[in-house]
């Protein structure tokens, strides 16, 4: 079958972050999907359905922002608040700091309520790669969010400058705010991002009835139609360590769609199944078309390198090696996070033990460890840029080791 499904990420499922969210029984999950669209001539559009799940705190923000510098709120009237009041205040927050920071320098606020699905657009994108600065007024991006109850839109405008040549200074950015109150239930924000250039291209987003929902699951299902394909998004998030997961979604013409993936997304076009996509589980099956999984491959993580870009993994059972596992997900579920790689192909470090996992993008999975790349006198060179957390206290850093990552340290 020929599957739209680009990429897929079950990302920042923090179990130990859970403690830090105020109330008795906290959730967070966020699984994002990039869907591809074949456009004739024109060849391929592509759109991210994010959803994220979250209970606990007093209140959940989802926030986005994009370069263009004409943004349009559809189907909502925004009220513009008093000037000079910043997010940070209008969220009954005051600062002491000099230079505000965050939610602070967020200004020129206009905000209202709504319970239904919110459409927003950016336009015009500024360009600064030529001598003078353009803009590129075909190219875009669009917001679609299902509707939640007690939702409060803020629209606002946040300093935009990225370029160290200050060819960009003064620039701002159209900054997006949607809040919900924190309740009993599980708060999903369900939404499309379609990038796209000239005309957008998704028709509708709709959420679909799910049948008998099982214990201990949380289940979100999504149709989302554009010229010539429809895809069916299901998406499972354990709550309760629920063991039966399978569900049946209804599907438009009758049939359904039953799964116990995690993630699964059936593809029609011209009223006929053409791909059948599922992660997670055990099977998936809709309109003729069935995927029966495997056991998964497990396996205990030893050592990884962002040099050769691989993973030494020491297998539970029996792997397939070479290119059998290629362009498959790997999923690594560590102390603090999950993160997922794509896999290039698998090679024995030893015949029957150890295996080299050689991946696609570098892992990346260090904490306050980087690559150096160079040493030019009294500079360092890193791979990748350092990213320091907001809250590092001191500016000053002192390098106290440099290894060549075998015995010998320098």
């Amino acid at each position: 079958a020929d599957g739209s499904v680009s990429a897929v990420e079950i990302c920042e499922r923090d179990p130990a972050d859970l403690a830090h969210i105020p109330g008795a029984d906290p959730f967070y999950q966020r699984t994002c999907v990039m869907v591809r669209v074949p456009t004739g001539s024109q060849g391929n559009e592509h759109y991210v359905l994010d959803i994220v799940r979250v209970r606990g705190g007093a209140w959940h923000d989802y926030y986005l922002h994009a370069q263009g510098r004409h943004c349009v709120v559809d189907g909502l009237t925004l009220e513009t608040l008093p000037p000079g009041v910043s997010l940070q205040e209008a969220s009954g927050f005051s600062s002491t700091e000099e230079r505000p920071t965050g939610a602070g320098l967020i200004r020129k606020l206009e905000a209202a309520e709504t319970d239904r699905a919110l459409q927003v657009t950016w336009r015009d994108v500024p360009d600064f790669r030529g001598d003078a600065p353009t803009v590129d007024t075909g190219v875009g991006l669009r917001l679609t969010m299902l509707g939640g109850k007690g939702t409060r839109v803020y629209l606002g405008e946040a300093p935009g400058q990225r370029r160290m040549s200050n060819a960009d200074l003064g620039e701002t950015l159209r900054v997006l705010c949607a809040r919900r109150p924190n309740g009993q239930a599980i708060d999903r924000f369900v939404a499309v991002l379609e990038p796209f250039r000239d005309e957008v291209f998704v028709r509708s987003v709709r959420e679909l009835q799910v049948v008998e929902v099982p214990e201990g699951v949380d289940v979100v299902a999504v149709r989302v139609e554009c010229p010539g394909q429809t895809d069916y998004v299901v998406s499972i998030a354990e709550r309760g360590g629920g063991r039966n997961r399978a569900v049946r979604v209804p599907l438009d013409g009758g049939g359904s769609l039953e799964t116990d993936g995690t993630l699964t997304v059936l593809t029609v076009r011209a009223g006929r199944p053409t791909g059948l996509t599922v992660a997670g589980g055990t099977h998936a099956s809709a309109a003729g078309m069935e995927v029966a999984l495997q056991p998964q491959p497990h396996g205990r993580l030893l050592a990884f390198s962002d040099r050769s870009k691989t993973l030494t993994v020491r297998p539970d059972g029996q792997w397939p090696v070479e290119d059998a596992l290629h362009g498959r997900t790997l999923i690594i579920e560590h102390d603090l996070d999950t993160t997922t790689f794509t896999i290039d192909r698998i090679e024995e470090a030893v015949p029957g033990g150890d295996l080299v996992v050689h991946l696609k993008r570098t892992p990346r999975l260090y904490d306050n460890y980087l690559s150096v790349t160079q040493v030019m006198g009294n500079m360092l060179q890193v791979e990748p840029p350092p990213s320091l957390r907001h809250d590092f206290g001191s500016r000053e850093y002192q390098v106290y080791r440099v290894s060549d990552g075998n015995e010998g340290q320098h």
